[in-house]
């Protein structure tokens, strides 16, 4: 939690550039990145972060930096992107303290669609495997 996910972000950005982009060489078929300040934590004014909210900003900003990144490149056309989180961050809802989100992200992603069935991280591993 000491380090922003806008480093990781720039960290993550800059290495794809230099091992990937820069040399015409094509992606791993299944990068893993993680952001975990989602997590609200006791605030830091000092380093950024006045407000618990500013830690899912920091996630936030970080995630939409990194898809923007992709999105631009060639390898964007063959690309689906998994967003989840690892918990259900504290916010427990009325149906189950273990649901959380899932989007998708991609070319190939249809827009504007909410799909209400039940999935689990075991799917999500056998789709993306």
């Amino acid at each position: 939690m000491n380090i922003p996910d806008q480093y990781r972000a720039s960290q993550f950005i800059g290495e794809l550039k230099e091992r990937f982009e820069n040399k015409g060489v094509d992606l791993p078929q299944f990068v893993f990145v993680h952001l975990p300040e989602d997590h609200i934590a006791a605030t830091r004014a000092a380093d950024g972060y006045p407000y618990p909210a500013s830690f899912v900003a920091d996630n936030d900003y970080a995630l939409g930096r990194i898809v923007e990144y992709l999105s631009h490149t060639a390898w964007w056309k063959d690309m689906t992107i998994f967003v989840t989180e690892d918990d259900a961050q504290g916010g427990r809802d009325h149906i189950d303290s273990h649901r959380t989100i899932l989007m998708a992200v991609g070319p190939y992603v249809k827009k504007n669609f909410v799909l209400h069935q039940n999935s689990s991280f075991p799917g999500l591993l056998k789709t993306v495997f």
